[in-house]
């Protein structure tokens, strides 16, 4: 399965590699440049002499409270702006996965105030179920930490006991990784149904990537780590053109493949259209 997915990425990469990396790019740049200009914007805020003309005229409480409103509600927008660019790279990718176009404009497509705040959602709620994942299996690493601390701390620590504690450590904290990315996988392919239906509920569109890449995400971790080569490559840069559009895109294809492969029907279907038709 993972071989014929990178065969299909690397097909479908051919004629897109330029524009699928110009899409990250801007993508990345957009979020980024997104989040440093709140930052700065922020900090000017606290550093306003508007705000020290509030807070002598009618007091300090007023005039942080008025601040902290104004950070707020621009952070807010800042990220309901990351992630609808996010979601619409997701969507290009899809497209190009799907059979279609992905284009440069796809970028633009959960640019709303409903569907950006929708996205903003949709990645909390990811971001918040693969931390509790993280948490609970990298908890008996940490105990693994504590214990020999305490046996340090209580001048036992000999290197026997070292070399037992740092072993153990060693395959809970590699156990624990792939279990993360496994549970985590669970939720790849939730982006895709929020895409080609962008009025779907979170919960649904979470329930049924959990229906339907269970049975697959031992695949889906191998080929992840199939292309830690591609990604160590990075550090020349020049890779980055080819080796960032081909990760991304085959991912894609792995979520589209899986959807696919328990679907009735294996006709597979641009993405776009499907989100067109659902556009309110």
């Amino acid at each position: 399965m993972n071989s014929n997915i990178r065969l299909e990425a690397k097909r479908l990469l051919s004629h897109n590699t330029s524009r699928l990396f110009f899409i990250s790019f801007f993508s990345f740049v957009f979020r980024y440049l997104s989040i440093l200009c709140c930052g700065y914007g922020v900090f000017l805020i606290y550093n306003s002499s508007l705000l020290s003309f509030i807070s002598k005229e009618y007091g300090y409480t007023l005039a942080y409270f008025l601040a902290s409103l104004i950070s707020v509600t621009l952070s807010f927008l800042t990220l309901s702006f990351v992630s609808s660019v996010k979601m619409g790279e997701a969507f290009a990718y899809f497209t190009l996965a799907n059979g279609g176009n992905g284009r440069f404009f796809h970028l633009y497509k959960f640019l709303t105030p409903q569907r950006s705040i929708k996205a903003l959602l949709f990645y909390i709620t990811i971001t918040t179920k693969k931390l509790l994942w993280c948490i609970f299996f990298l908890f008996p690493a940490l105990i693994c930490v504590v214990c020999g601390y305490y046996l340090y701390q209580g001048r036992i620590y000999v290197n026997e006991i070292n070399l037992i504690i740092s072993t153990g450590f060693s395959i809970i904290l590699a156990i624990a990784l792939v279990m993360v990315r496994i549970c985590s996988l669970r939720y790849s392919a939730a982006p895709y149904y929020l895409c080609l239906n962008p009025n779907l509920k979170i919960t649904d569109s979470i329930k049924k990537s959990i229906k339907f890449t269970d049975g697959f995400l031992s695949e889906g971790v191998l080929l992840e780590y199939s292309l830690l080569g591609w990604l160590l490559s990075c550090i020349f840069v020049l890779p980055l053109f080819y080796v960032v559009p081909y990760a991304k895109l085959v991912r894609s294809v792995y979520v589209t493949d899986v959807v696919f492969s328990k679907a009735s029907s294996k006709t597979k279907y641009p993405i776009i259209m499907s989100a067109y038709k659902s556009t309110p």
